[in-house]
């Protein structure tokens, strides 16, 4: 809004209401009103890269930053190309994230808003790498992200040295599998809301309830939705996130690495690697989207109601 030009139209309509005589009986123009617009968001910057549309990515959908925000100032990312057959790199000796061109905004040096799942996935797994090598540490207080990140890949890295033909670059594999486990994990999260926002944008209130019910907010499928993509999607209800396995997804150098997973070690990595704070089921993550007051969370409100008043006025 140009309020320069808001109070020249308003000081020229009060001249003009002067000039012209008019009543002092009549009603004073209402004087315009005092807007004052939103402070320009912060650019959060590594390197060249403006990772600020990621970042606010993670906290529309619910998901804290402060640790990531933090690795951010400790490394340098980058777009470019990355070296042989993988899709990203952390390029640890240098603190560099080496992340593809596909990721990029075009016509700018800012990452995507909207990155897709697999995208999300590859941001994830190279800052998991980066947080390893930048805050996991074993003097860090118990508990802590820096602690809890570094425990969980020790405990890893122990588990392949136990067999001989794991042994070998214990360390990196562990690392590796952390990294695959993280990606794959929040990815997860990113695939169930992609699927309760299609849901809520494209199917009628449930039957007997107002369209406008809750102002737009979503719902999750039930088992009574009528088709069967709905059907899959209530299958899905009660899902419990961070149990992902990657034991035959996780290489290095091309080799399936085969960790034997731990149930409490994967625990582990989901609650603290990042400080991401993850939801822990759909109930939980359903809640924090409806919670949620951002630009993002309200056009999908509105599409929601669009949606549902659309569908509710078609003839039966």
């Amino acid at each position: 809004i140009d309020m320069g030009a808001l109070r020249q139209r308003a000081a020229a309509a009060r001249a003009a209401s002067a000039a012209s005589g008019a009543s002092a009986a009549a009603p004073a123009a209402a004087p315009a009103p005092e807007v004052r617009p939103e402070s320009p968001e912060p650019r959060l910057m590594s390197g060249a890269v403006d990772m600020t549309p990621f970042v606010r990515r993670l906290e529309d959908t619910g998901f804290k930053t402060d640790t990531v925000r933090l690795l951010l100032t400790k490394m340098t990312v980058s777009f470019a190309a990355p070296d042989g057959a993988a899709n990203a790199q952390w390029r640890f000796i240098r603190k560099i994230l080496v992340l593809p061109d596909k990721l990029k905004q075009p016509g700018t040096n800012a990452i995507k808003y909207a990155l897709n799942s697999d995208e999300v996935a590859t941001v994830i797994h190279e800052m998991t790498h980066a947080a390893n090598t930048l805050l996991a540490s074993q003097t860090a207080p118990k508990g802590s992200v820096a602690y809890e990140h570094w425990d969980a890949v020790e405990t890893i890295r122990n588990d392949l040295r136990a067999s001989a033909y794991f042994y070998r670059y214990s360390g990196f594999k562990a690392d590796e599998v952390s990294g695959y486990y993280m990606g794959d994990a929040i990815s997860e999260v990113f695939d169930a809301i992609d699927e309760i926002v299609f849901y809520n944008t494209t199917h009628a209130a449930p039957p007997g309830t107002d369209p406008d019910m809750a102002q737009g907010n979503l719902l999750h499928p039930t088992a009574a939705a009528l088709d069967d993509q709905g059907r899959a999607m209530a299958a899905n209800e009660r899902q419990v996130f961070g149990r992902v396995t990657v034991v035959e997804d996780a290489t290095l150098e091309g080799a399936v690495i085969g960790w034997e997973e731990r149930p409490m070690t994967k625990t582990q990595m989901y609650k603290n690697i990042l400080g991401l704070d993850p939801p822990k089921d759909r109930p939980e993550l359903l809640r924090r989207l409806n919670a949620a007051d951002n630009e993002w969370m309200r056009d999908v409100k509105r599409r929601t109601l669009e949606a549902r008043r659309r569908l509710a006025a078609r003839p039966r």
